[in-house]
This record gives structure tokens, C-alpha cells and sequence, in this order.
């Protein structure tokens, strides 16, 4: 059983889900939403136990690189281990992870991706709307508010016209 423990940003207040690993109080968290980096310490936290199962993948295919790569050109965009803000690229967007695009429908924080890496080793994605008014869809299913999704290698995140493919 993995333990989840949900945190507050101490600047905006939205709620973050993290996995309980080892050092955990020495880490810095971005939030997706006000993109301040706040150390574990100073956050509010309320610790939760869930038991969702994780796809084991054959070691073979193990990776800790996740990556989104754009379905129209090919370019690859990598999401490090942590709590990733994806959106559309742009001076003002405080997305850690910034898709080149001219698709003024995504947002420029559309969605938030956690990449973690579990007590046994394995890299499990977990995808949720960032608050916005602009839709997110998992293989062609709608995110609604309060969704959090786990990805899977190959599946198609679709942010307003633009799609991106999942690589493990």
C-alpha cells in the first residue's frame, strides 16, 4: 500500500497529491497553478492512504524517462519526476513544461502531470485538468473537474486541437 500525501501550496492553497519517499522534507514543490516552488516543509499536509494498483511494466521496459511527443511534429517534450504544469508556450506561462504551439485553445497551464516513481521502482503518470476552462481529454475521453487519470505508454492527451502521445 503507497502512501499519497496530499499538501497545500502555501501561496494559492491548491491542493497537491505526492507520493511519501525518503527525504521527502528536504524536497522543493513547484505548484502547477502559481508556479511557486515551496519546500514540503513549509506546506500544509493532511496524509491519506490509497490502494489504486500500479501497471507493473516488464523490467525490460522500464524507463524514468516520460516523455509527451507532439503528433503533428514529432518534437519531444520531457517530464521530470515530480509534479509537472503542461501548456501552451509563452512569455507570460508559468508552465514547467511548455508545448510550441500556435493552438490559442490550450491554455498556457492546461494540465497538470505527477510522474512518480513507486516504493518498487516503477513510473506511474497521473494526469488532471489545471483548473481551467479549456478541456483536457485522455484518449478521447473529457477530464472533468476533480479527474486524475493514469497514464499509460501510448496513450493521446488531447489539449484543445493539439495532440500529444505518452512515451515511457
Amino acid at each position: 500500500m503507497e502512501t499519497i500525501i496530499d499538501i497545500k501550496c502555501p501561496k494559492c492553497g491548491k491542493v497537491l497529491r505526492l507520493y511519501n519517499q525518503p527525504g521527502i522534507e528536504r524536497l522543493f514543490v513547484p505548484c502547477p497553478v502559481c508556479g511557486t516552488r515551496s519546500p514540503f516543509s513549509a506546506c500544509e499536509r493532511i496524509v491519506k492512504r490509497h490502494t489504486d494498483n500500479v501497471t507493473e511494466l516488464p523490467s525490460a521496459l522500464r524507463s524514468d524517462k516520460v516523455s509527451l511527443v507532439d503528433c503533428a511534429t514529432g518534437e519531444v517534450y520531457e517530464l521530470p519526476l515530480g509534479c509537472n504544469s503542461v501548456g501552451r508556450a509563452h512569455v507570460t506561462s508559468s508552465a514547467n513544461v511548455q508545448i510550441s504551439t500556435t493552438d490559442r485553445g490550450m491554455s498556457r497551464v492546461h494540465s497538470s502531470i505527477d510522474v512518480i516513481k513507486t516504493s518498487s521502482g516503477n513510473i506511474r503518470c497521473v494526469i488532471s485538468n489545471a483548473n481551467n476552462k479549456n478541456a483536457t481529454f485522455v484518449n478521447g475521453e473529457k477530464l472533468e473537474e476533480g479527474d486524475e487519470i493514469v497514464l499509460h505508454d501510448g496513450d493521446i492527451v488531447k489539449m484543445s486541437v493539439s495532440e500529444l502521445k505518452v512515451k515511457f
